[in-house]
């Protein structure tokens, strides 16, 4: 079976959570405030992990990693409360004992590039280098800046930080794939270079 180029509608959503680059929440096109770097990396490990029960203990550890503050679980308590303020009744709720947020009404902007990269990856399998290049186009346009803003340089919050940059780093290099099946060769060696530049011990690059 060919594949279509057909990618699954992204559903309009109320609230907007962007973390490939400086931490940013959109109420229907409004800027959200939500606060400072820790309640900031509070909403980023729930947006990391969505749908899904985080308990108080994960979120001390993504905060502040091995050196929690005594007042760690009433800080964290504290900025739920405000993220809850912040976002709105029902995108942030309470389940056994920890946290959850509720993507029924959220979009964020880390789902849909991983949603797109996996796009990717079917049409490259299916030589159609053309649906990739438009889907990775996309995907990489997500990213604004250095993933989860101020939050990548807490402790608890760099190895998330680092796993979205490697993913970006394969969706780069998947659209040079796809560059290269079109016959793209001048565009993809100078995407290449840069990325070498960047990444000197990347293997495949070179």
């Amino acid at each position: 079976m060919r594949f279509s180029g057909r990618l699954v509608a992204f559903a309009p959503a109320v609230l907007e959570v962007r973390i490939l680059g400086a931490v940013e929440v959109f109420d229907d096109g409004r800027l959200v405030a939500v606060g400072g770097s820790r309640q900031q990396a509070t909403l980023v490990f729930l947006a990391l992990h969505p749908d899904e029960r985080v308990s108080v203990q994960q979120l001390i550890d993504g905060i502040w990693g091995e050196r929690p503050p005594g007042s760690a679980v009433k800080t964290v308590r504290a900025y739920i409360s405000r993220l809850r303020t912040a976002l709105g009744d029902g995108a942030v709720v309470a389940d056994h004992g920890g946290y959850r947020l509720q993507t029924t009404d959220v979009r964020v902007d880390a789902l849909r590039f991983a949603e797109l990269v996996r796009a990717a990856h079917r049409a490259l399998a299916d030589d159609a280098a053309l649906v990739a290049e438009r889907v990775l186009d996309e995907a990489l346009g997500l990213w604004r800046g250095e993933s989860v803003g101020e939050g990548a340089e807490l402790e608890g919050l760099s190895a998330e930080a680092q796993q979205l940059a490697d993913a970006k780093l394969v969706a780069e290099e998947l659209r040079l794939d796809a560059w290269l099946m079109l016959g793209r060769n001048d565009l993809a060696i100078q995407a290449a270079e840069r990325l070498v530049e960047r990444e000197p011990l990347r293997e495949g690059l070179w």
